[in-house]
């Protein structure tokens, strides 16, 4: 599962790829693949570390400690990659460098957390065990985006900014039902996208090519596009599987 902001370039081609870690017997699998906006970068959790590598080198770049429960999040122009520690969020700077703070985070991060960078500037993360969080990328307090209404969910996961500052997405675990929840957050409103009643949405992104990217399970399984219009901010058609047996993030 491949995580890129940006869509595909048609003059660079598609690439198949493994990636192989050194010393990935002792350090474990790598995980969490993230790739940066210009196509040209990967990076990923493996070993208790985030890890940074350039397609055109064999060599990748621990860059520092990281918890898996957030995968790496890339700034819009790929000049900056964005991590979490225990209780923290943290930037680097992709050509190396010592990590930057950009804020503490009000809980520790658990399953279900994440990260985005949005192009106005501003990082929303979640722990996966409350609200949804905002924080300017050069870093300060992070202010509640949204709460929890504790009539209606348990959390939110993998929050998602779309472009220009237009709105967050994230998946609602509803209490009684789980992650089946496809919500959309413009300001102090909120607004359900999709439901899937009896299924689980453990991921999910946003493509400019106009649709919303999200996985699903245990029926029909794998990586499902919805049409949405960041313009109107509506639905636009059907959902319709992408890739069986495959995620998105």
């Amino acid at each position: 599962a491949l995580r890129s902001s940006s869509p595909p370039d048609a003059a660079r081609g598609v690439r198949k790829m493994q990636i192989v870690v050194a010393g990935e017997d002792s350090l474990g699998a790598a995980t969490d693949p993230s790739i940066s906006p210009d196509g040209t970068q990967i990076a990923y959790h493996c070993g208790g570390f985030v890890w940074i590598r350039n397609f055109d080198d064999l060599v990748p770049r621990r860059i520092a400690e990281a918890t898996p429960e957030v995968s790496p999040f890339w700034s819009p122009d790929g000049a900056f990659l964005g991590f979490a520690t225990i209780g923290r969020v943290w930037k680097v700077s992709a050509a190396g460098g010592e990590p930057t703070p950009i804020c503490d985070a009000p809980h520790n991060f658990g399953g279900g957390g994440g990260a985005s960078w949005g192009t106005d500037g501003k990082v929303v993360f979640t722990s996966g065990s409350g609200g949804i969080h905002e924080v300017a990328a050069s870093g300060g307090d992070a202010r509640e985006l949204l709460p929890i209404d504790p009539t209606l969910e348990q959390d939110f996961h993998t929050p998602v900014a779309l472009p220009d500052g237009k709105g967050v997405l994230a998946v609602q675990h509803r209490l009684r039902f789980g992650p089946d929840t496809i919500l959309l957050i413009v300001g102090s409103e909120r607004r359900d996208v999709l439901t899937l009643e009896g299924q689980n949405i453990n991921s999910l992104a946003y493509s400019t090519t106009g649709h919303i990217l999200y996985s699903r399970l245990p029926d029909n399984p794998g990586l499902w596009a919805l049409p949405f219009s960041v313009e109107s901010l509506a639905v636009t058609g059907e959902p319709f599987l992408v890739a069986p047996q495959s995620r998105a993030g």
